[in-house]
């Protein structure tokens, strides 16, 4: 199956109504939705002509670097979520969500699919990223979620009235650097109360890490629950448009819904776990 000339005048013709409906609304969107198309343009038009360079080389180090390339993506779109990181941070979520990627890649490549050629780039990029995608998603909203905790309960803590920093013990009643502000915490304890006047009552460290990696794994869970009833995942949908007979391709999206489900929880753990790090006074 081949696009001609007359079909991509025609997927323009799409984009070209949905601006003009827009304007039509007066929703004030026209020049981002002419800018978001360039850039789809170009950003989908230069990955086809990467994916066909190394789609002409059949052996794992490509298929690695695809591999590689889809995390550092993945570590890019959480960069540009949650900013003001040291760098060894990003870099550890970087490590920790890219070795349950390439697991859960490796697993599903050379273990259940045993394809002819099992090092195809193609076949790692399609399904790395496909896992990539909502595990990125997952580990930037949880450092998100759980960053801006930690910055408002800084804060708080320097924002006090003296009145309330008479009572509290010597260590708070001089002005906190980012370094030891949490020094307070139990950080080996998750349900240790946090510091008088930090967070409601009640309120520990544990619960705030576990809301932020509940929150950062809600859209992959939404994602199971929907599947295949109210959506129809694009990867599925790619593998019926490549004639791939219908059970096997419901089978492989499964397997990789459920890679992609545990990827992003390890995302979302570990980002919970060295976002806070360095607001430790180590």
């Amino acid at each position: 199956m081949t696009l001609t000339p007359f079909d991509l005048v025609i997927t323009l013709g799409f984009f070209g109504l949905t601006i003009a409906l827009s304007a039509a609304l007066g929703l004030g969107l026209t020049r981002q939705w002419l800018t978001a198309g360039v850039r789809t343009i170009l950003q989908l038009a230069g990955l086809g002509y990467l994916l066909a360079i190394a789609g002409d080389g059949e052996n794992i180090l490509w298929a690695l670097a695809i591999t590689t390339a889809v995390i550092a993506l993945g570590v890019f779109n959480i960069y540009k979520q949650v900013q003001g990181l040291p760098r060894w941070v990003y870099g550890a979520i970087a490590l920790g969500l890219g070795g349950a990627l390439l697991f859960s890649t490796t697993i599903i490549v050379v273990v259940i699919l045993q394809p002819a050629p099992w090092d195809s780039p193609l076949l790692w990029f399609a399904i790395s990223a496909a896992i990539a995608t909502p595990a990125s998603h997952g580990a930037a909203q949880t450092a998100l979620i759980l960053n801006q905790a930690l910055i408002h309960q800084q804060r708080q803590q320097h924002d006090q009235p003296p009145h309330q920093q008479q009572n509290q013990p010597p260590q708070s009643q001089t002005r906190l650097s980012p370094s030891d502000w949490v020094d307070g915490w139990d950080w080996d304890n998750d349900d240790a109360p946090e510091p008088p006047n930090a967070a409601p009552p009640g309120i520990t460290w544990g619960d705030r890490r576990r809301h932020a990696i509940r929150q950062g794994v809600i859209p992959i869970l939404n994602g199971l629950i929907t599947a295949g009833i109210t959506t129809i995942p694009l990867f599925l949908s790619g593998q019926l448009l490549g004639q791939i007979p219908p059970l096997t391709a419901i089978s492989l999206q499964i397997t990789t819904l459920f890679a992609a489900a545990f990827t992003t929880l390890a995302g979302a753990a570990i980002a919970a776990y060295v976002v806070a790090i360095p607001y430790q006074k180590l």
